[in-house]
C-alpha cells in the first residue's frame, strides 16, 4: 500500500550546525522489543492479520489474487498456527535482504498490496520468542528459525535445504500455547469474515454468518443487531475490517456520527485512508478524515434514493407512508437509520414517520366533527372484538382502512373481524364531510368500502362483546401450521382446516383433543396432551439435523379409527424414532454417540482436573495413567461432534440404539482407584493451584503416580 508522506515545510538554515537521527547501537534490542512486544495490544490477532496480509499480498504480486491461501488453525493434536500461501516463496537472498530488516518493504509503490511498513512479518514475535519460515522456490524448501536470541535483537537461522515438489510459496508456522487454542479460532471468525476470497481452512472448522445486509448501497452495507446491543461501524479496506471510532473522527454532522450507531460496513480501496503503524486501527489524519467524511456523506444520499426508490410505485401518501414505516418502525432492524435521513419526500409531501394525526375538533364527538375515526381490536385478553375512538393511526403494513360507505350504526364487527382474525389492523372512517380527505391528505383509493366486506357470524359470549364461531370446532381433520411460532393462547390458530381422504390418503398424524395434540410435554412419552406450539421444539430439532419435517394431520376422536385402519397413515411418534434411526444409520453415528454417552455415563471430577494437570505436567507415555487418560479423551473429543445431534434426540425422546462402546470406562475407573488409591482423597478443585514449597499441586499429583508406578511395575 503506498504511503502518503506529508510535505516538510521546515527550512534548514546553512549556519546552524545539525545532527541526524539514529539508533544507538547499545538501544537497537529496546527499539526492537517496543516494536515487537509494545505496538500491538491484540497479539493474537494482529499475527493473524500480518501473516495473512502478506500472504494474500504474495497471491496479488504474482496474479493470483484469486486464489486462496491455506490457513492452519491450532487443536490440542496440533498446535501450530499456519500461514501458507502459494507466492514466489523467499530465496536466501530475499530472506537476509528483505525478511530480516525491520522497515525494509517492497509494497509501499502499489496500492494493490496491503503491506507496506515492513514490521508486520515480525508480529509473531509478540506473541512468542520464535516462529518458523518454510520457503518453497524454485523446487528447493529451504526451513529458517526467526527468533530472539541472547542479545533480544532477534536472529534467523536456515534450520534445512532440501529439493521439493511443493509449489513455490511461504508458510510461516507459529507455535501457539493450549489454552489459547480457542482463541485463535474466535480470532479467525471475526477476521476472515471480511476476506472477499476465503482461506482454505484446516485444523478446525469455521462457520461464517450469513446473515444478509438489511440494506446496502454500491460499497456499503448495514445488518441488523439485536436492540440494546452495542454497534459496529467498519471500514474493509483490503480484506481487512477496521472500526470507525466516532470519537475520533473529526465530524460535527450529527447524522454521520449517528450512522456510526449502526452495524455499517464501508469498502475503501487500499490507500484511501491511513491506518496506525500497527495496523490495528485507523490513523485520523487530515486525509482519513477527509475521505472518510466524504464517503459517509455519499451513503447518507444513497439511503435517501434508496428510501425514494422504494416509494416511487406508492399512488398515495398513506401507501408511501406505510412504506417508510416498514422501513423505520421501530421493530424494524433499521430504526436506527431513521434518524440519520433527512425529510423523505413523496410527491412534494414530506415523510418523517408513518403517522396520519387528525385535530380533535375534526373527529369523533366534537360539535362540526368532520369524520368519525374507530380501530377495531382483540380485547388483550380473550378474543373480544372491541372498537376504540382515535385521533391518529400510524400507517403500517398491517394497517386497513376502511370506509363506512352505507353509515351502518351496528354490524361492523362482523364484517372487519376477517381483517382481525389475519393480525391485521382495521380503522374504520365514517366521513361526513369529504373536505376530511383533503385536509389530510387521504384518498378514496386508501379505503375498502365497508359494503364489499362479508359477514361473519358470531355468538354471544357469557362476558359480553362478539367472538367468533369458528367452523373448526366441528371439524375433525386439520393440519399443523408451520408458520405460527409463538406461542398463543387460542390453540385452534395452530390447525388449519383440511379435506383428508381417509380411506385412501397417507401422511403423518396426531391425535387432538381440544386442539392440543398426544405428548408429553412436547415429547413423546406418554399420552397426556400439549399445546401444539410444542410441536416447533421438533420442527427446530430436525432443522439441526438437516431433515425436512413433515406435513402433520391433526385428527380429533371422531375419525381416529378410520385412519388408524389405513396402514399409509403413521403417527407422529413413529414416524419421529424410524427417521431419527434412518439418520443415525446412514450417518454412521453409532459408535461415535455410543462413545459419547459412555463417556457422560462414566464420568466422575478426577477426569476433568486430571486432564488439566496433564496440561502442567507430562505423565510418562508408559504408566496406565496416561493410557487411561488417552481413553477417556478419546470418548470425550466425540462428544463436541455429537452433542447437537444427542441434545436433538433427547428433546425428541428418542433413544440412540448404541453399539459397544471403544473403551470400557467403567472398568477403566476401578482399575485407576484400585492403583492410584489416594486419587479419592485429593481435593480436585484445587489440583491446578499453588501447593506446597514451591510445587503445584500437579507437580505433587505427578511425584504420587510416579512412585505408584515405580513400586507396582
Amino acid at each position: 500500500m503506498q504511503l502518503v508522506e506529508q510535505k516538510n515545510n521546515v527550512q534548514e538554515s546553512e549556519n546552524f550546525k545539525s545532527y541526524k537521527f539514529g539508533i544507538a547501537e547499545d538501544g537497537m534490542a529496546h527499539i526492537f522489543g517496543i516494536l515487537r512486544n509494545s505496538l500491538y495490544s491484540d497479539k493474537i490477532g494482529s499475527l493473524m492479520r500480518e501473516t495473512s496480509a502478506n500472504a494474500y499480498d504474495a497471491h496479488v504480486m504474482k496474479g493470483i489474487a484469486n486464489q486462496p491461501f491455506h490457513v492452519t488453525l491450532p487443536n490440542r493434536l496440533n498446535l501450530n498456527f499456519k500461514v501458507r500461501d502459494f507466492g514466489d516463496g523467499l530465496s536466501e537472498e530475499d530472506m537476509e535482504r528483505l525478511y530480516a530488516q525491520y522497515g525494509r518493504s517492497t509494497k509501499r509503490d502499489s496500492n494493490q498490496a496491503i503491506g507496506c511498513f515492513g514490521i508486520g512479518k515480525f508480529a509473531p514475535l509478540g506473541y512468542g520468542d520464535s516462529f518458523v519460515v518454510n520457503s518453497y522456490h524454485k523446487n528447493c524448501h529451504k526451513s529458517y528459525l526467526v527468533f530472539i536470541d541472547e542479545t533480544k535483537i532477534g536472529k534467523i537461522s536456515k534450520m534445512s535445504e532440501q529439493a521439493t515438489t511443493e509449489p513455490d510459496g511461504l508458510e510461516v508456522v507459529v507455535p501457539v500455547k493450549k489454552e489459547d487454542v480457542e482463541i485463535f479460532a474466535h480470532k479467525a471468525v471475526k477476521f476472515f469474515k471480511y476476506f472477499k476470497i476465503k482461506p482454505v481452512f484446516k485444523g478446525a472448522e469455521i462457520n461464517f454468518s450469513k446473515d444478509k445486509p438489511e440494506i446496502s448501497g454500491s460499497f456499503w452495507e448495514i445488518y441488523a443487531s439485536e436492540r440494546y446491543n452495542s454497534f459496529s461501524a467498519m471500514v474493509v479496506m483490503g480484506n481487512v475490517g477496521y472500526p470507525i471510532s466516532s470519537s475520533s473522527l473529526k465530524c460535527n454532522d450529527q447524522r454521520i456520527i449517528q450512522l456510526l450507531n449502526t452495524n455499517i460496513v464501508v469498502e475503501f480501496e487500499l490507500g484511501e485512508l491511513s491506518v496506525s503503524a500497527s495496523r490495528e486501527n485507523l490513523q485520523y489524519d487530515e486525509r482519513t478524515n477527509k475521505n472518510l467524511t466524504a464517503k459517509l456523506n455519499k451513503v447518507l444520499k444513497e439511503l435517501e434514493e434508496i428510501v425514494k426508490d422504494k416509494m416511487k410505485n406508492c399512488e398515495t401518501l398513506f401507501q408511501a407512508k406505510k412504506v417508510y414505516s416498514s422501513i423505520f418502525n421501530y421493530d424494524s432492524p433499521l430504526y436506527q437509520v431513521s434518524s440519520v435521513i433527512k425529510t423523505v419526500f413523496w410527491k412534494n409531501n414530506s415523510i418523517t414517520d408513518g403517522r396520519f394525526s387528525f385535530d380533535y375538533r375534526d373527529v369523533n364527538n366534537a360539535t362540526n366533527a368532520l369524520c368519525s375515526v374507530k380501530s377495531y381490536h382483540k380485547s388483550f385478553r380473550g378474543n373480544n372484538i372491541r372498537s376504540s375512538e382515535c385521533s391518529s393511526f400510524d400507517a403500517e403494513k398491517k394497517t386497513v382502512l376502511i370506509l363506512n360507505d352505507k353509515d351502518l350504526k351496528s354490524g361492523i364487527t362482523n364484517r372487519v373481524y376477517g381483517f382481525i382474525n389475519d393480525g391485521k389492523s382495521p380503522i374504520v372512517f365514517h366521513i361526513k364531510d369529504k373536505s376530511f380527505l383533503k385536509k389530510y391528505n387521504l384518498e378514496e383509493k386508501d379505503f375498502i368500502l365497508l359494503s364489499s366486506l362479508p359477514v361473519h357470524t358470531f355468538a354471544k359470549g357469557n362476558s359480553g362483546g362478539s367472538a367468533y364461531k369458528s367452523t373448526k370446532h366441528s371439524a375433525k381433520a386439520f393440519v399443523w401450521d408451520t408458520s405460527k411460532t409463538g406461542y398463543q393462547s387460542t390453540r385452534s390458530n395452530y390447525w388449519i382446516q383440511e379435506d383428508v381422504d381417509l380411506k385412501n390418503g397417507s401422511g403423518v398424524y396426531v391425535e387432538l383433543n381440544c386442539f392440543d395434540w398426544k405428548s408429553n410435554n412436547g415429547t413423546l412419552d406418554t399420552s397426556s396432551y400439549q399445546h401444539p406450539s410444542c410441536l416447533h421444539s421438533f420442527l427446530k430439532d430436525f432443522k439441526t439435523l438437516g431433515i425436512n419435517f413433515p406435513k402433520v394431520y391433526g385428527f380429533k376422536a371422531g375419525v381416529l379409527n378410520a385412519v388408524k385402519k389405513n396402514s399409509n397413515f403413521i403417527s407422529f411418534k413413529q414416524y419421529v424414532s424410524n427417521t431419527l434411526e434412518s439418520f443415525v444409520k446412514n450417518n454412521n453415528l453409532s459408535q461415535e454417540i455410543s462413545d459419547a454417552q459412555e463417556f457422560k455415563n462414566n464420568k466422575v471430577e478426577w477426569w476433568t482436573n486430571l486432564k488439566y494437570a496433564s496440561q502442567k505436567v507430562s505423565f510418562p507415555a508408559k504408566s496406565p495413567l496416561h493410557l487411561a487418560l488417552n481413553k477417556i479423551l478419546f470418548c470425550e473429543r466425540g462428544i463436541s461432534k455429537v452433542q447437537k445431534y444427542l441434545d436433538a434426540f433427547d428433546s425428541c425422546s428418542f433413544k440412540v440404539k448404541t453399539v459397544k462402546p471403544t473403551h470400557d470406562l467403567a472398568s477403566i475407573n476401578k482399575e485407576i482407584l484400585s492403583r492410584y488409591s489416594m486419587f479419592e482423597l485429593v481435593d480436585w478443585p484445587y489440583v491446578n493451584r499453588s501447593g506446597v514449597e514451591g510445587k503445584s499441586h500437579a507437580d505433587i499429583l505427578l511425584a504420587y503416580v510416579l512412585a505408584v508406578d515405580s513400586t507396582s511395575a
